[in-house]
């Protein structure tokens, strides 16, 4: 206040700059962030297309009321059995009708 200065400009510089380290190193922080994401994203979907085409899963899909389901035959004779995957847990039971 001695110098025909306003109250309180002397505590408001350094909140003005505290504020400002504050929003850059947010700001920083948040670009690398995406960045690091954006990174992940393109490697994670390059991967999955070379495993895909690497290893593919033994059968063939068949349309069931809309839905492509995997079907995969092995061995012969009665009765026939079904595993069908529902999360966690596999499902099996026979099977009344036969494939076409």
């Amino acid at each position: 206040m001695t110098d025909g200065e306003p109250e309180g400009s002397r505590v408001a510089r350094p909140r003005g700059r505290l504020r400002r380290l504050l929003l850059r190193i947010t700001t920083w922080g948040a670009g690398l962030a995406v960045l690091a994401a954006s990174v992940e994203f393109l490697y994670e979907t390059s991967a999955r297309r070379g495993d895909a085409a690497h290893h593919r899963a033994p059968g063939r899909l068949v349309d069931v009321g809309g839905h492509r389901l995997h079907l995969y035959c092995t061995g012969t004779g009665a009765p026939t059995a079904v595993a069908e995957c529902r999360g966690p847990r596999v499902d099996v039971r026979p099977v009344r009708c036969s494939e076409p």
